[in-house]
């Protein structure tokens, strides 16, 4: 949720209804309640990795909040590759004709 919240406010500053600071904001309490969930005991160690992982990585999470040219997912970039790997499908191949071995 938190997350999807950050998004959001991303989402909203692209269409004009916020300003830069509210990215700002946004960050701020993203963070915050962040470590309020990170602090709370976790038993299961698939969440217990999920944790370590947003430790590690806390400071590319909100990259979209500081530099709003920044997409808060991948999708772009997963689909630029994506039409480069059609692209090169497409390629036109050099036909040298029929080999005719006597």
């Amino acid at each position: 949720m938190i997350l999807k919240q950050t998004i959001d406010v991303w989402n909203e500053y692209h269409e004009g209804a916020k300003v830069f600071e509210d990215l700002a904001k946004a960050k701020e309490w993203a963070i915050s309640r962040m470590m309020e969930l990170l602090l709370l005991p976790i038993g299961h160690k698939d969440t217990r990795r999920v944790r370590r992982r947003i430790i590690k990585y806390n400071q590319e999470l909100f990259t979209f909040l500081d530099n709003p040219l920044v997409g808060p997912t991948n999708n772009r970039a997963k689909a630029a590759i994506k039409a480069k790997g059609r692209h090169e499908l497409k390629k036109p191949r050099l036909n040298l004709g029929t080999v005719i071995i006597l």
